[in-house]
């Protein structure tokens, strides 16, 4: 028989271990290269993300989180490749997903206050502390956070508690309160959870800040018929005719047209 000496045994072991070293390698390429693409670029978002689905595909949630959190602190938001508020919000979601929805309104309040290089990044932000607080069937929260955002005054639950916001965030903040948006989510949620007069308002000055889509017309009007103030959404229709010129104008016409037919049958005129 073959007797296998202890020179062969250590070779055999070295083998062994050079092997195991090599798969392991391979197991790690992918994030080895992540890792030399972040040291290239720090504030690329999108290799960020890239860095914590490898770690969510192992089931590493701990990881997970702290590659999102290294990913907020060292991200910044002049120097972002891609969409730096993505980062907040998914950690935000990792939070409420994993039975943490304070948590992850904190982290959204601090998001809040991030000089982000466009208005909409802050809109986002704006838009996932509200549908965070819809999620966990905080209807008034959710009304009274989007109120506050279109004022152009972050509450006490998304803002900095008792900071003045650097110059760059104020601007956004005045920016965001024209973002359509933030505005036709306002519409919904006073609809859903607010009151008719409040939904009537919040169109009227979307109108007024000319934000309105036609589609957001046609909603004021078919919200109006819903309730049966027919005067009314001749009315808005007729706002909405004034906003917009010919193609899009024409859908508002139409319904205005045939919802004026159909009441009066002829017996008024224009």
């Amino acid at each position: 028989f073959y007797q296998v000496n202890a020179e062969s045994e250590d070779r055999i072991n070295d083998v062994d271990l050079r092997l195991a070293q090599l798969e392991h390698l391979i197991e790690e390429r992918p994030l080895l290269l992540n890792s030399v693409m972040l040291r290239q670029n720090p504030h690329n978002c999108n290799e960020w993300h890239a860095r914590a689905a490898l770690f969510k595909e192992r089931g590493d949630l701990a990881e997970t989180v702290i590659a999102y959190q290294d990913a907020v602190k060292r991200v910044d938001p002049a120097l972002a490749v891609g969409k730096p508020d993505s980062l907040w919000v998914e950690l935000a979601r990792i939070y409420e997903e994993n039975g943490s929805p304070d948590q992850a309104q904190t982290v959204l309040r601090t998001a809040a206050n991030q000089p982000f290089k466009h208005v909409d990044s802050l809109v986002t932000v704006y838009c996932a502390a509200v549908e965070l607080e819809l999620r966990q069937e905080r209807f008034p929260e959710a009304l009274s956070l989007v109120q506050q955002f279109v004022a152009g005054s972050p509450g006490p639950r998304v803002g900095v508690d008792g900071a003045a916001p650097s110059e760059p965030v104020a601007k956004l903040r005045r920016l965001a309160t024209k973002a359509p948006r933030l505005w036709m989510l306002y519409a919904d949620l006073e609809e859903s959870f607010g009151t008719l007069n409040g939904a009537r308002a919040v169109y009227d000055k979307m109108i007024e800040l000319k934000i309105a889509t036609p589609q957001t017309i046609l909603n004021y009007g078919g919200m109006l018929e819903e309730n049966r103030y027919f005067e009314e959404s001749f009315r808005a229709y007729e706002k909405g005719i004034a906003l917009f010129s010919w193609p899009h104008v024409g859908e508002i016409w139409f319904r205005y047209l045939a919802n004026f037919i159909a009441r009066y049958q002829g017996d008024k005129v224009f």
